[in-house]
C-alpha cells in the first residue's frame, strides 16, 4: 500500500497533535508535581515549626522544674540553717539555766553557811 502525500501529511499532523498532547500532559504532570512539592514543603515547615515550638515549651518546662527544684533546695538549706540556729539557741539557754541553778545553789549554800556561823556565834556569845 502506497501512502499518498496527503496521508503522510495527515499522519505527521496526527503525530504532531499526539506530541503536543504528550508535551501538555508532561507539563501538567510537572506543574502538579511542583504544586505537590510546594504543599509538602509547606507541611514540612509547619511540622518543623510545631516541633520547634514543642521543643521550646518542653525546654521551658524543664527550666521551670529545675527552678522549682533549686528554690526547694534553697528553702531546705534555709530550714536546716534555722534548725541549727534554734539548736544553738537552746544549748545556750540550757547552759545559762545550769549557770543560774549553780549560782542559786552557791548563794543558798553561802547563806546557809552564814546562818550557821551566826548561830554558832550567837551560841558562843550566849554561853559567855
Amino acid at each position: 500500500m502506497v501512502l499518498t502525500e496527503l496521508q503522510v501529511h495527515q499522519e505527521q499532523v496526527v503525530l504532531q497533535v499526539h506530541q503536543v498532547h504528550q508535551d501538555q500532559a508532561v507539563l501538567q504532570v510537572q506543574a502538579d508535581l511542583q504544586e505537590h512539592q510546594e504543599v509538602v514543603e509547606h507541611r514540612v515547615q509547619v511540622v518543623l515549626q510545631v516541633a520547634q515550638e514543642h521543643q521550646v515549651q518542653a525546654a521551658l518546662q524543664v527550666l521551670q522544674e529545675v527552678q522549682v527544684h533549686l528554690v526547694l533546695q534553697v528553702q531546705a538549706e534555709q530550714v536546716v540553717h534555722l534548725v541549727h540556729l534554734v539548736q544553738a539557741e537552746l544549748q545556750v539557754q540550757a547552759a545559762a539555766q545550769v549557770l543560774v541553778v549553780q549560782a542559786e545553789h552557791q548563794v543558798h549554800q553561802g547563806l546557809a553557811e552564814q546562818v550557821v556561823q551566826v548561830e554558832v556565834q550567837v551560841h558562843q556569845e550566849h554561853r559567855e
